[in-house]
């Protein structure tokens, strides 16, 4: 411990070679005006939860009544050590040298917990020595605990180097009595900064998993989906036609509405039409529009899809499956921006942006001389792939979550939840029908039940899923790592240790990446017990 200067005398209710003042003592037997001392709290109080405002009127406040020329209030991080969050006298870049402060008397304080007076610096044979005090000739150092239900949140440390300035045992009394007063405000202001710093992360968090677009109708948090959702912010504010292709079931509609309603033609119509679903004769006329009398029953003109989708977006769904002179005909549109009505006799121009979609290989039938290559060049400006639920698994609970959710809307019945095993077959199921088919299944189980969803719910081919081979029960394995309904924590945590992932837990890279420093990511990390890899610790240390 530290002594006090040759030749002072100790306070009584300090220990003699420890210059420690007993911190239980009762405010009213300060010697200094009562009123005054509530006055400095109720300034503090006043300034409500801004912690940037509290800890600089309480730091002005206790140099001003002290009489010192500098201070500093030490902030206790979540990995134990103290951080300089507010200076008085002392600028932030000096801070980080090791002869701004007595930085031994503030680690001793944050240690013990216990008040520090010190007379006279140079006299002190503990303290005379230290850079700290011979660089900056300091005379007189307070130094006091800040502490709520016995836990250390942080250290006023207060100096000076004038002659005649010299502290006392009332000024550490009073010292310690305001540490105690602020100490709750203090840490509740911190609480609040905390949850409000955590909030803004996991917003980018969940802001950079959902991408610059909201696409809050497709779920989907597997890689392959967050490779399309950034596919998809590239293609979707440029105009060109875009080509989606994914198996039967996949959401290829809800990818088209997604591009439209979030790029330049939003305010404009978004028509769709299946190819597959109409003759060709009649698909003609749908799509073009006729004149009156162009064929029996056209008893006045009509104005098809691209007319009333001028402006706008038209989703051509099942492009595959239009026969050749259908495919020569939306060449031509596609080639000169107009389109002739059936059996009329002028052109009408046309502005429409064109998304197709297929679940058949168009590269393919190309080949066997089945889709006219030139079209196919018009229509595949830029490709989208939809990856087929079987290839995104972990995606499933999300899912299953997200139409539990929906079909509980609007009713009087609370949204149903289903446990581990049911959800396990769910995962195991290769689901052939994908997104749709799930939904259905979903909807069954609304329907036809109530209730924790159980695995003999299910129906008889997804409950048997976890009986197949080997290579399919270790797919189930994704229910442990992703809940169907997770806490904001674990988005974070799920967000934060992805993020370290790719960037090859690189703490700068992945902290420049989430929008926040190295040292809030480093808590975040220990909070969570993520675990990241000794090698990358060690290198990360080196490099402070």
């Amino acid at each position: 411990m530290f002594s006090y200067g040759a030749g002072e005398r100790t306070p009584d209710d300090a220990e003699v070679k420890g210059k420690i003042v007993d911190p239980d003592f009762d405010a009213i037997a300060l010697s200094r005006d009562g009123r005054a001392y509530m006055g400095m709290v109720s300034r503090v109080l006043d300034c409500g939860i801004d912690l940037d405002k509290i800890l600089e009127v309480a730091l002005q406040l206790m140099v001003d009544v002290a009489g010192a020329q500098r201070g500093v209030i030490f902030l206790k991080e979540p990995g134990g050590f103290l951080r300089p969050a507010c200076s008085i006298g002392v600028p932030d870049e000096e801070l980080e040298g090791k002869a701004a402060i007595s930085t031994t008397l503030v680690k001793e304080v944050g240690k013990s917990g216990k008040p520090v007076l010190v007379r006279n610096a140079s006299l002190d044979e503990s303290l005379k020595d230290q850079r700290s005090v011979i660089e900056l000739s300091l005379k007189s150092i307070l130094c006091a605990p800040v502490q709520l239900l016995g836990e250390l949140i942080g250290v006023f440390y207060l100096d000076s180097s004038a002659l005649e300035r010299e502290f006392t045992e009332e000024h550490l009394k009073l010292l310690i009595a305001f540490a105690k007063k602020v100490a709750s405000p203090l840490q509740a202001s911190r609480v609040n900064q905390w949850h409000a710093e955590e909030t803004r992360v996991l917003q980018r968090a969940l802001d950079d998993l959902r991408t610059k677009y909201s696409y809050d109708q497709i779920v989907g948090m597997s890689p392959p989906m967050q490779e399309m959702f950034r596919v998809l912010d590239k293609v979707t504010p440029t105009q060109f036609p875009v080509l989606i292709h994914g198996e039967s079931g996949t959401g290829k509609e809800l990818v088209a509405k997604a591009i439209h309603f979030n790029g330049p033609r939003k305010s404009k119509a978004f028509i769709a039409e299946n190819c597959a679903a109409l003759p060709e004769t009649l698909l003609e006329s749908e799509l073009f529009g006729h004149a009156k009398g162009s064929f029996t029953g056209a008893d006045k003109d009509k104005k098809g899809l691209f007319e009333l989708a001028t402006g706008g977006t038209l989703f051509l769904d099942e492009v595959g499956d239009m026969g050749g002179e259908m495919q020569k005909a939306l060449l031509r549109v596609l080639q000169e921006g107009e389109i002739r009505p059936v059996g009329g006799k002028t052109s009408v121009k046309v502005d429409v942006r064109i998304i197709a979609a297929t679940h058949r290989r168009l590269d393919e039938m190309v080949k066997e001389g089945k889709f006219r290559q030139d079209l196919f060049y018009r229509l595949n400006v830029i490709a989208i792939a939809i990856p087929p639920l079987r290839e995104r698994r972990e995606d499933i609970p999300y899912l299953v979550h997200h139409f539990l959710e929906r079909n509980a809307k609007g009713t009087s019945q609370p949204e149903r939840r289903i446990d581990k095993e049911a959800m396990e077959a769910m995962c195991a199921y290769d689901w052939p029908g994908n997104i749709r088919e799930l939904e259905n299944e979903v909807k069954r189980l609304v329907a036809m039940g109530e209730g924790e969803i159980e695995r003999d719910q299910l129906s008889t081919l997804i409950r048997q899923a976890v009986k197949g081979p080997p290579r399919e029960r270790a797919r189930t394995r994704v229910t442990r790592r992703i809940a169907p309904k997770m806490t904001l924590d674990e988005i974070e945590k799920d967000a934060i240790a992805q993020s370290l992932k790719e960037n090859e837990f690189n703490l700068r890279k992945t902290a420049r990446v989430l929008g926040i420093d190295r040292m809030s990511l480093k808590r975040r990390i220990e909070k969570y017990g993520i675990p990241v890899p000794k090698r990358k610790k060690r290198e990360e240390e080196d490099n402070d």
